[in-house]
């Protein structure tokens, strides 16, 4: 495996832990070699696998993982599992969806912002022209992973929804902050 990242010599002491900037070794995704990223503690915080990265001054620590094509941004603390939530749009973009607990943020692709600026976004760059759709939503919490079914019904039966995967997204992190699943 090809490293994609490097840790740097700038550190940033954070409750008792020692991070490292990072910085891009070779072009993958939207980064660029050469390019600085935010704060991890090791390289277990951050997979060389994929497109995954963390931005600007986001700090990931302790027995937090990022990986797969998940993006951390603006001044997002990672610390431990429950801290985010990352789902993948397996039927049709096929792209990642990272929530962060410390900011309340989602990062997609190049999107960063709240879940209304998301929805907002989703729908103007398609024209508003989302099918009713249904299916399964597999994710991964502190707890072991979660199988979410929904549809116009609802998600699992509760919050009734005519939805896109992104409002689907949200309200997936929703319904497992609300029941204390993360």
């Amino acid at each position: 495996m090809e490293k994609k990242y490097e840790l740097t010599d700038e550190i940033l002491e954070v409750g008792g832990r020692v991070l490292h900037r990072i910085n891009a070794l070779r072009d993958f995704g939207n980064i660029k070699q050469g390019e600085i990223g935010g704060w991890i503690e090791n390289e277990d915080n951050l997979s060389h696998c994929g497109d995954c990265w963390v931005c600007g001054n986001a700090e990931v620590h302790g027995n937090a993982k990022v990986y797969g094509d998940a993006k951390v941004y603006g001044d997002a603390k990672v610390e431990k599992k429950s801290d985010y939530i990352v789902f993948k749009n397996w039927w049709s973009s096929g792209r990642y969806f990272t929530w962060t607990r410390s900011n309340d943020m989602w990062s997609v692709g190049c999107f960063y912002g709240t879940g209304e600026e998301l929805i907002k976004k989703a729908y103007n760059d398609s024209d508003g022209d989302y099918p009713n759709i249904s299916g399964h939503l597999t994710i991964s919490v502190q707890y072991g992973r979660w199988v979410f079914d929904f549809d116009k019904e609802g998600i699992n039966g509760r919050k009734p929804q005519d939805t896109s995967f992104t409002e689907a997204a949200i309200k997936m992190a929703e319904f497992c902050i609300e029941n204390e699943l993360i």
